[in-house]
């Protein structure tokens, strides 16, 4: 059983547009912002090849462009080790 505790991060620029010219429009609302998480997970190995985890990301500040929000996600998985 392994415990893990790390700190996620994003930035993204606004998203940007072109018209039916090809030129390029003025910023895409909602798009683009910060978000900084907390991102808790556990690893089991049950057996030497194979590892199970679930990790987390808890948003713990949010500047986000717009009317967007983030909210907090889980991701589970398996890992089998060929070599």
């Amino acid at each position: 059983l392994d415990l893990d505790l790390g700190v996620d991060a994003r930035y993204a620029e606004a998203d940007t547009a072109t018209d039916a010219t090809g030129a390029v429009v003025e910023r895409v609302p909602n798009t683009g912002g910060t978000v900084v998480s907390a991102a808790p997970g556990v690893y089991i190995n049950p057996t030497d090849d194979f590892w199970f985890f679930l990790r987390a990301q808890i948003p713990v500040y949010k500047h986000l462009f717009g009317e967007q929000n983030i909210l907090p996600s889980i991701t589970a998985g398996v890992q089998y080790l060929v070599l």
